[in-house]
């Protein structure tokens, strides 16, 4: 019993010096914004594309009433420097972790006449490799890195591995690499040949599945659906083709040298399961050759789906070792349910409600994430 007490005032005495490390993502504060709408730098100078200059709005809408719908559909000028600058705002409201939109450059147009307007959002991605000039460049995301870690602050890093951007107008599709020149390694959704035996982009739409697919909501979408039926008219990528997947595990190096931390995945009942598995293995061991803490990973899934999808917690995470995160929680979720610590059993009671869950969790796989429908159960 002795010998027992004494290892128990070891544990305590050492757990403050991994306190920081093992800090439960709960308990931090999340402040999530649209980087274009947020704040711009002052003084207010916004980007102007010089190829497409309409792209950007001529009016200052952040201190204007802007009512057009070019107007909301067009860059306002909201960028990095602007968020650096509200960094002490943001702290003083006791956030510990801001999630920022995708920073990487996409579609540049203004595309009009089918409301779909130009690519501010960030969700329309066409070079992961670089920065959105609206935003601004490496140097400045390097900045805001450093900035939040002044102030115990993590940056979660909004990546979209599921698609790159509209198959039906602006670039249809095309993708490219390099920070220095317009390298296309796809010229469009519809001629995607080149890159391997597998096209870059899924083509599943002749499929009966698919078709019906295109007839109801996502949350009612099949296993074999989610993961080969697009997502609206986007250029859903085909995991399956090594080149793809190795360009977008390398965006993910790429964007946690930048500074990035943590990474929300956009959409992430789509993508083929083990390819969500080895982005996640990958970014956490390239973390550790870093010399960094391991990456949080979250995952939107919205509108429910019939898959079940859990992250298992790596031992360097900053949650509870033993945790599970769940990537859905019911249907009409417009983000991720994640949970915490507890008993493997408490962590299943709260995530889900099917059979798959319990069958993964007795089996416990060792993967760090793993999806099972609910058909195998």
């Amino acid at each position: 019993m002795k010998a027992i007490l004494s290892l128990f005032a070891l544990l305590l005495v050492a757990e403050p010096a991994h306190a920081e490390e093992m800090k439960d993502y709960r308990a931090r504060t999340i402040y999530f914004l649209l980087i274009d709408r947020f704040n711009p730098h002052t003084p207010y100078s916004p980007y102007v594309d010089p190829e497409y200059p309409d792209a950007t709005n001529s009016v200052n809408c952040f201190v204007e009433v802007c009512t057009q719908e070019q107007q909301w559909r067009s860059y306002w000028g909201g960028d990095i420097l602007g968020l650096i600058q509200k960094l002490d705002y943001l702290h003083d409201l006791g956030i510990s972790a801001v999630w920022v939109t995708p920073l990487m450059e996409n579609v540049r147009a203004y595309e009009g006449g089918t409301g779909y307007g130009t690519g501010y959002h960030g969700y329309w991605v066409q070079n992961y490799d670089r920065v959105n000039a609206h935003f601004g460049d490496w140097q400045v995301v390097g900045e805001l890195s450093r900035e939040l870690h002044a102030r115990d602050m993590r940056y979660i890093e909004d990546l979209t591995l599921n698609h790159s951007n509209p198959l039906d107008n602006h670039v249809f599709g095309r993708l490219y690499r390099s920070v220095d020149a317009d390298q296309v390694l796809v010229d469009s959704y519809e001629d995607d040949f080149g890159l391997g035996p597998i096209r870059a982009y899924k083509h599943f739409q002749s499929d009966p599945r698919c078709q019906q697919a295109e007839m109801e909501s996502d949350a009612y979408w099949s296993y074999w659906q989610l993961h080969h039926c697009l997502l609206a008219d986007l250029s859903g990528y085909d995991q399956h083709n090594g080149i793809i997947a190795d360009y977008l595990v390398n965006a993910g190096r790429r964007w946690m040298r930048g500074g990035a931390d943590d990474f929300r995945l956009d959409a992430v009942k789509f993508p083929f399961p083990e390819f969500i598995a080895r982005f996640t293995n990958t970014i956490i061991a390239y973390a550790q050759q870093l010399g960094r803490s391991a990456p949080y990973f979250v995952g939107e899934w919205s509108g429910g789906g019939s898959s079940v999808a859990v992250m298992r917690t790596p031992r360097n995470s900053l949650a509870p070792r033993g945790s599970i995160r769940c990537c859905s929680s019911g249907s009409r979720l417009s983000t991720v349910a994640m949970t915490g610590k507890g008993p493997l059993s408490t962590t299943m009671t709260r995530c889900a409600r099917s059979c798959a869950f319990r069958n993964l969790v007795s089996k416990r796989l060792n993967g760090i994430a793993a999806w099972i429908s609910p058909a195998y159960c």
